[in-house]
């Protein structure tokens, strides 16, 4: 994995660098002084990872984010910020950052960061060989599901039935929202929003077949409150709307 240190300070740059390579000799290293000097560097050597520091002359982590958001979106960026820059962190993080680290930042918390970023692009690239595959089931039995992802699918299904959403499962789950998602597509190969859906779909065509339930009291149970949208969504997912399912299922 390639990865690239950007820091204003020599020894913030040096020390990290440092660690990373004693952690594991196979991970490219490299270092640049700001942000200008890492797109200069992205330019020749695209990496797998940017770890930069928030506040830097001329270029800072931002605005590196903002430039590596439109030029090179699937290279992992973690921003390195002091408490004082906390909540300034957060929201760049909401908006295309992987995740942050506090300074000083520990060895523990650098190299758990690596090494996820490192099982990720694994993932990635064997969810690429795996493709085209249309069978999900086929696809999870494939991949090995992690800890946090059985978790999701755990709140899932304890909780289909109410308004969830990946922020409110990253704070259950007290992970970063970036991560986790991040996390559900190269372990699964799609998004938090689809294993919902599919959850509750799957949900409203045991009800559709085992009970008497009418439409609207189906798509309550499944949490939604539009049954209009609901039957629009179950057509283009399943091919039929809920009462051609229930015709088609009964005769």
């Amino acid at each position: 994995m390639k990865i690239l240190i950007v820091d204003d300070e020599p020894h913030v740059r040096s020390s990290m660098s440092r660690v990373i390579r004693l952690h594991d000799e196979k991970y490219d290293v490299e270092e640049a002084e700001d942000g200008r000097e890492a797109v200069e560097r992205l330019a020749r050597k695209p990496v797998d990872l940017v770890i930069s520091d928030i506040r830097m002359p001329d270029m800072d982590g931002l605005k590196l984010s903002r430039y590596m958001k439109r030029h090179h979106p699937d290279t992992f960026m973690i921003l390195l910020t002091g408490h004082a820059d906390f909540e300034y962190a957060q929201q760049a993080i909401r908006v295309s950052v992987f995740d942050y680290l506090l300074k000083p930042a520990s060895k523990e918390s650098i190299l758990e960061r690596v090494d996820t970023v490192e099982e990720l692009l694994a993932e990635r690239r064997r969810n690429e060989k795996l493709y085209p595959i249309h069978n999900q089931r086929l696809l999870e039995k494939r991949v090995t599901v992690p800890r946090l992802v059985r978790q999701t699918f755990d709140y899932i299904e304890a909780h289909y039935t109410e308004d969830i959403t990946l922020a409110s499962l990253a704070e259950q789950l007290e992970v970063n929202p970036n991560y986790l998602s991040g996390l559900l597509k190269a372990k699964t190969g799609h998004t938090f929003t689809h294993h919902v859906t599919r959850f509750r779909l799957e949900k409203s065509k045991q009800l559709l077949t085992t009970t008497n339930l009418k439409i609207y009291q189906i798509c309550e149970q499944v949490g939604y409150v539009d049954q209009a949208y609901f039957s629009r969504l179950f057509k283009s997912t399943v091919g039929m709307t809920p009462f051609e399912y229930r015709d088609a299922h009964l005769t």
